[in-house]
């Protein structure tokens, strides 16, 4: 009788192993949900709306360097005229040896309004043109600074909308590698920061606060 028993008990585990192994092969696998390609920030006071890299750190305020001050805008000197640091785009991996970012900047200072396309004394004559952003003019240069194995590039972009100066600037700044021993490995070459953030500066758009429509996500306001 015990025989039997553990031979029916064997035969009724088998059984309900098989269903549910059926059971698990044929249930559905969930999807991993992928993570953003792109994020947005938006400032109404200053009525721009950025699309960028989800891998890019956002900041609201300007980092300084040796040779990258904090102002609202590249080469704004001490004389300059007020205005607002809007956002800082940050590459991953920035350090000490190469950081690049795109600052944004904004001032409603009349000066500034009034100077906002001129260039500044380090910018490149020969590299300037125009571009439109969103419908907007936006004057367009290029500037370089080295001293005590420090470095900086510059590509910016000026332009003004219903009174306010825009400064869009593309930043590479840091040290010369080969003043370590061994010589230190930038993070990334200067020129994919200038592949990966202009094109985001080129796709800003202007909105107004009346009547904009919120985007669906948004990782940052000012």
């Amino acid at each position: 009788m015990v025989g039997r028993l553990n031979g029916r008990h064997f035969l009724l585990l088998s059984v309900l192993l098989v269903a549910l192994t059926a059971c698990n092969e044929t249930a559905p696998v969930p999807a991993p949900v992928a993570a953003p390609a792109h994020k947005i920030f938006t400032s109404d006071r200053f009525g721009i709306r950025v699309t960028y890299p989800a891998d890019l750190e956002l900041h609201h305020s300007f980092q300084k360097s040796y040779l990258a001050a904090k102002g609202w805008k590249t080469y704004l000197g001490p004389d300059g005229p007020p205005g607002q640091p809007v956002v800082a785009l940050v590459m991953p991996g920035s350090d000490n040896i190469t950081d690049g970012e795109l600052r944004i900047g904004a001032s409603r200072d009349p000066a500034a309004v009034k100077t906002c396309t001129q260039l500044p004394g380090a910018a490149r004559p020969d590299t300037r043109r125009t571009v439109t952003i969103d419908g907007v003019p936006f004057a367009v240069f290029k500037a370089a600074d080295a001293a005590m194995s420090h470095y900086l590039i510059v590509k910016s972009f000026r332009g003004v909308r219903r009174g306010t100066c825009y400064a869009f600037d593309v930043l590479v700044f840091g040290t010369n590698p080969q003043v370590y021993s061994p010589p230190a490995t930038p993070p990334f070459p200067k020129q994919a920061v200038f592949e990966q953030l202009v094109p985001v500066v080129l796709g800003v758009q202007f909105v107004d606060a009346a009547g904009s429509v919120s985007p669906p996500a948004k990782a940052g306001t000012t």
